[in-house]
């Protein structure tokens, strides 16, 4: 269904492609995050003796794996 612009196609179809692009680039996404924190991981053991541990990219992780609801 349109409006007499025929508006909500075209927006519908430019959705659905930024949409498309996100999905392809997800597994990139979530290898970058996995590596960056495994170096944040590694500098703060050198540095102070302890891990990182952020709860938000943690959190994102396992909704990536789909441990979460």
């Amino acid at each position: 269904m349109t409006n007499m612009r025929g508006e909500w196609p075209v927006k519908l179809e430019e959705e659905a492609k930024a949409n498309a692009a996100l999905i392809a680039a997800a597994p990139d996404l979530y290898a970058a995050l996995v590596e960056a924190i495994a170096e944040l991981n590694a500098s703060c053991e050198e540095i102070d003796g302890e891990g990182y541990s952020n709860p938000r990219f943690n959190a994102i992780l396992a909704k990536a794996r789909g441990e979460t609801p």
